[in-house]
């Protein structure tokens, strides 16, 4: 069956590369995949409209209202879904996923960025139902990528394998968005350990399964294999542990889609985990031998750490963004950029506009869950559970 999928996907010809049409849903056990507006986590919530992004093809993309085009197919027409699949008459113009890691760059799959030229393309927020029918994408939520500071794309058989690419985005994002917390150094994980996704399935709107686990653990310490809930377009997701830190993104996974008799398409739902998901540390060090002076590439840097909230008052400094732009969230002492930065901030009240950088820095900081010198603790509740993604 796998076989015969491929070869009728690879004939198919909407202007994409096979990989965005080999493969859509693949389900484990009871489907996890929620909506941002059912998590009843807060963090789940800021995950999802703070950092979480879709890759969007331009021409589903209106040049002056920046909205979706009329033309954007749902995923029915799109992946020939049977019309009573979920999520099947949603619009599906994302052929993949990433998150946002430092104020200018996201972290999505290397094979991501083989499908499209950096100018057909941009990096959506916003990507996700408000509330039931309502995209809560907006003009200011679209950033064009305009270089690929590192890839890796290695080949099945290659040991160890990687697959991701950082994108550099056209402007630093604003205060309204926030990158996540990741670990730095490949984390310690073992068999059913809780793994929290977001990604696009099939190109929809950005959902998330809380309902993965961790199923093997290689020793290569490239990318771990769980059982979630995840698909094409979800390629380039972020995964989370437990605290909401990223751990890695997804790279491939199993076939997803059957023939039905209707002569449609139906999710395949299999006890096998398959989803392979690279981990973020892998990605780290390619990024720091083009940018060492960035400060998440940092040794200080702890074995998690987070572009800190402080990188607004740099801004509004005129300091050095890569420079002022991370922390430390692991046990020790805050990073000292981070105590440099507070006291510009503090010459900066002489200032007229004083005020408004430390309401503006209060209201980021007052926003974030963690605060450096200090590791994330708490739990995550679940919620109910080879190609390239």
């Amino acid at each position: 069956m796998a076989l015969a999928l491929l070869v009728c996907c690879c004939s198919c010809s909407d202007g994409l590369l096979s990989s965005e049409r080999r493969q859509q849903t693949v389900v484990y056990a009871e489907d996890g995949r929620r909506e941002y507006y059912q998590a009843t986590d807060p963090l789940v919530q800021e995950r999802f409209a703070r950092s979480s992004v879709a890759l969007i093809a331009n021409r589903y993309i209106e040049a002056h209202t920046s909205q979706l085009s009329a033309l954007t197919p749902n995923w029915s027409v799109k992946a020939d879904v049977c019309p009573g699949e979920v999520f099947a008459d949603q619009p599906a113009p994302a052929f993949c996923s990433g998150v946002l890691v430092d104020w200018d760059l996201i972290l999505t799959a290397g094979h991501c960025v083989r499908l499209f030229a950096l100018a057909d393309f941009s990096i959506a927020f916003g990507y996700y139902y408000a509330e039931p029918g309502k995209l809560a994408l907006d003009s200011g939520d679209l950033v064009r990528p305009i270089e690929i500071v590192s890839e890796a794309l290695d080949p099945e058989g290659v040991e160890p394998r990687r697959d991701f690419a950082w994108l550099r985005l056209e402007r630093p994002v604003s205060a309204r968005f926030r990158p996540v917390p990741f670990h730095s150094k490949v984390p310690l994980l073992r068999e059913n350990d809780p793994v929290i996704t977001i990604g696009a399935p099939g190109g929809v709107p950005l959902k998330f399964d809380g309902s993965g686990t961790v199923a093997r653990v290689r020793a290569q310490g490239d990318f771990f294999i769980a059982a979630t809930d995840t698909s094409s377009g979800w390629s380039g997701g972020a995964a989370y542990d437990a605290d909401l830190v990223l751990t890695g993104i997804l790279s491939r996974g199993a076939f997803d889609l059957i023939d039905s008799r209707e002569g449609c398409r139906v999710t395949v739902h299999t006890p096998v985990a398959a989803e392979q998901f690279s981990y973020g540390a892998q990605a780290l060090p390619a990024l720091c031998e083009k940018e060492p002076g960035r400060a998440i590439c940092a040794s200080d840097c702890g074995d998690i750490c987070q572009a800190a909230p402080e990188v607004e008052a740099a801004r509004d400094a005129k300091q050095d963004l890569a420079a002022a732009g991370g922390c430390a969230l692991a046990r020790g002492a805050p990073h000292p950029l981070a105590a440099f930065v507070w006291f510009l901030v503090g010459v900066g009240a002489v200032h007229r506009n004083a005020r408004r950088r430390r309401r503006a820095l209060r209201q980021s900081s007052g926003s974030a869950r963690f605060v450096c010198g200090e590791a994330p603790a708490r739990g995550w509740g679940v919620l109910s559970p080879q190609q390239d993604k």
